[in-house]
Order: C-alpha cells, then sequence, then structure tokens
C-alpha cells in the first residue's frame, strides 16, 4: 500500500462478529431506462414507481474461501457485501453496495422494517 494512504477497515472480521445494518434509497423515478449505477458496479436500476426505493441489509461473508480475495479488492474499493432487502425482494439478496451511498442503522430498526415487509 502505498505510503501516507489510509487501509480501508474491514467491518466484518473475527474481532468484529457482529453484522452492521444499513439503509440505502434509491430514487428509481430518476431513471427512466434501465440505468448501471451503483459506481460502475452491474447494477440496473429500473423505474417501476414514482416512489423512492428502500433497501435495506446487513453486511455477510461470503460462505466460499475463494471469495474472499476479489471481497478484500471491492472492500478496499469502499463497497460493502451483504443481503439486501427491499419491497421488491423480500427474501434479500446477496451483493455489494458503495459505503457512500449507505446508513447505518441499528438492528432493532432493521428488524422492524423486515417484518412490515415480509409477506
Amino acid at each position: 500500500m502505498p505510503r501516507g494512504e489510509k487501509r480501508v477497515p474491514r467491518l466484518l472480521c473475527s474481532n468484529n462478529p457482529m453484522p452492521r445494518y444499513y439503509r440505502l434509497v434509491i430514487w428509481t423515478a430518476s431513471y427512466p431506462e434501465p440505468t448501471k449505477i451503483n459506481h460502475g458496479m452491474e447494477m440496473e436500476a429500473i423505474s417501476i414507481t414514482k416512489e423512492p426505493l428502500f433497501i435495506f441489509g446487513y453486511e455477510e461473508r461470503s460462505k466460499y474461501p475463494e471469495d474472499q480475495r476479489i471481497m478484500d479488492q471491492k472492500y478496499e474499493a469502499g463497497f460493502i457485501f451483504g443481503r439486501w432487502f427491499s419491497s421488491i425482494c423480500t427474501d434479500g439478496e446477496l451483493g455489494f453496495h458503495h459505503r457512500s451511498e449507505l446508513t447505518e442503522i441499528k438492528e432493532y430498526e432493521f428488524k422492524a422494517w423486515k417484518r412490515m415487509v415480509t409477506p
């Protein structure tokens, strides 16, 4: 690592076994056509509603050791790997979101939201 550069801390590691919880809002109405968003990651936002899409999630580690190198690179670039839930995807899906787009929330906030949208 170049001198003077800060290392992005691993948020979910052996020293911190508890996951962190996050919220993200995507204003899908501002994407009239499928659009690549999320800092160049392969993610498409499709305008399905004029309302904001609230996404809640928590950090998760991959269960595959061979994924660790890729995950470390993504963490260095500011991405958090997690399981993300929304009113559209109530079962949650795995993926990355950039730290700059996330707001950290408490576990009870995540659980309360999940109870509201889970069928």
